[in-house]
């Protein structure tokens, strides 16, 4: 899956592309360091229809978006018609030194604030990994 650096963030576009990262999520973000963001007017929604169960079977939490424009303008992509984004964990190496590191240090602490409170969020149809209750 072809990722795509932006603003410090690695991104992952197109339903082919998230639909293969997604597959190989386990080796790809074993930490659960990714959020999927879907459009909601994707048309036919048959497109995207796989990805919710998915990213459950991956335990990636998942978000609906208005629509594909609002996405696309959003993740400052040339096409403004996003269907799709897998946003993985920042890694900001733009920045040497202990600026790089504390830049670094503020950026995860987002995206894991922002991770944690889809996951709460979810209704995840499948378990979380873990022993068997």
């Amino acid at each position: 899956a072809e990722a795509r650096a932006g603003a410090g963030a690695g991104f992952v576009v197109g339903i082919r592309r998230v639909t293969a990262a997604m597959k190989k999520a386990d080796k790809l973000f074993p930490d659960g360091g990714a959020i999927l963001i879907l459009a909601a007017d994707v048309m036919p929604f048959d497109l995207l229809c796989h990805l919710p169960i998915t990213s459950e079977e991956a335990h990636v939490p998942y978000i609906f978006v208005p629509n594909q424009l609002f996405l696309g303008e959003a993740a400052q992509f040339k096409s403004s018609n996003v269907a799709v984004v897998l946003v993985i964990r920042p890694v900001d190496e733009t920045m040497p030194g202990k600026q790089g590191l504390q830049r670094q240090a503020r950026l995860g602490a987002h995206f894991d604030r922002l991770h944690a409170r889809l996951l709460g969020m979810q209704h995840l149809a499948l378990p979380p990994p873990g022993p068997p209750a």
